[in-house]
């Protein structure tokens, strides 16, 4: 599903970013892969003409390698990134816990965990 590219605003990029990621339910292969990779790359761009929202928008492309393609490596780098912008994004926080939690290092995942829950409260 190709959606046209009508404003090139942060919110837009957002919007389109996350119908990308939610319309084909066909599976890891074909279809919904390449729409994951475009939500992708709205959210890079999103992420990178914001700094304000910057880090909310690596945290969903972190969201969309983890959860639609599998790549837990890629996901905490962008979680990672998202944290430089704003260390006290406890989502970013989560996701990178539960990466480190599947890729077996759990002594990260503890330490991440640790601090969303202390930003949290």
């Amino acid at each position: 599903m190709k959606i046209p590219r009508l404003c090139y605003s942060t919110s837009t990029r957002h919007h389109r970013a996350v119908c990308y990621s939610t319309t084909s339910p066909d599976g890891p292969r074909g279809a919904q892969r390449r729409v994951a990779v475009e939500a992708i790359a709205e959210y890079i761009e999103a992420a990178r003409k914001s700094k304000k929202e910057g880090a909310f928008a690596y945290v969903a492309a972190a969201l969309v390698y983890a959860q639609f393609l599998g790549d837990d490596v890629t996901a905490i780098f962008y979680c990672t990134r998202a944290l430089h912008r704003d260390v006290s994004c406890v989502r970013a926080y989560v996701v990178r816990a539960e990466c480190f939690f599947r890729s077996g290092d759990y002594a990260r995942a503890l330490s991440d965990m640790g601090r969303a829950c202390l930003l949290y409260t």
